[in-house]
């Protein structure tokens, strides 16, 4: 879905202004000159930026960001302001909101809006991991954000399986790039489904921009479960992808 920016400025004529340059730099653009409107509104947008006037009626730039924020937290924002004190907009700037003089050059204008949606539309890679049995998840550390799917008690294998690529396939639809995968195996020497699970997961990593696959048993494990995920990580790391590392790792806990 195509992120909006919204401008919100209780002046109509600037407000046309701003969102006609902006429209004409081929974002969507959703004008209001009322903030009690545009919050009725935010909830049906994929917001990416807001421009807000800091001082208007009923609802001021600073209380309507905060409200927006809430419900859009992924979104960036921008308090305009010709007159504003320091100590109106605080709030929001230690939320992470910014803070411009307007009227802005159009050029200006436009290249705030540029960096700011590029930010909003960046995500971090992600770590995704499968896990049999959560023994060893602490043993996953990573700086970047983690999807973990988790088999339930009594659920089936192929469920298990079914959830992990319904799983994968949400990820990458929401824009976010799976970089690590490791898959935490169970104490059973033999699953059926488990190399159609690392496959899923070495195919995911190969067809993105590569990245590393980790098959991670606990330390306690009997030599058959780990040849088992030596000769499954053997097999795949023979395909000869040079953008997916494979490897196996014992878990300490």
């Amino acid at each position: 879905m195509t992120k909006s920016v919204l401008v919100v400025d209780d002046n109509a004529h600037l407000a046309k202004n701003v969102g006609e340059i902006l429209a004409e730099d081929g974002h969507h653009v959703v004008v209001e000159t009322s903030p009690l409107e545009a919050w009725e509104r935010a909830s049906s947008l994929a917001l990416g930026v807001a421009l807000l006037d800091v001082r208007m009626p009923d609802l001021s730039g600073v209380e309507l960001f905060l409200r927006l924020k809430s419900i859009h937290p992924e979104a960036r924002y921008v308090l305009m302001t010709g007159y504003a004190r320091a100590e109106e907009v605080q709030p929001a700037l230690e939320r992470g909101a910014e803070l411009v003089v307007k009227p802005l050059p159009p050029d200006a204008l436009r290249a705030l809006v540029r960096r700011a949606m590029a930010a909003c539309e960046s995500k971090p890679p992600v770590t995704f991991v499968a896990v049999e049995d959560g023994a060893g998840l602490a043993d996953v550390e990573d700086a970047t954000e983690e999807v973990i799917v988790e088999l339930q008690e009594g659920e089936p294998e192929e469920e298990f399986l079914a959830r992990v690529v319904h799983r994968l396939h949400r990820v990458t639809r929401d824009g976010a790039q799976v970089r690590r995968a490791v898959f935490l195996v169970g104490e059973e020497d033999d699953v059926d489904v488990r190399p159609l699970l690392a496959r899923a997961l070495f195919t995911h990593l190969a067809q993105g921009e590569g990245g590393e696959l980790e098959l991670v048993a606990h330390l306690g494990s009997g030599a058959p479960l780990r040849h088992s995920l030596l000769a499954l990580a053997g097999t795949l790391a023979s395909e000869g992808n040079p953008h997916v590392s494979v490897r196996v790792k014992i878990a300490s806990s």
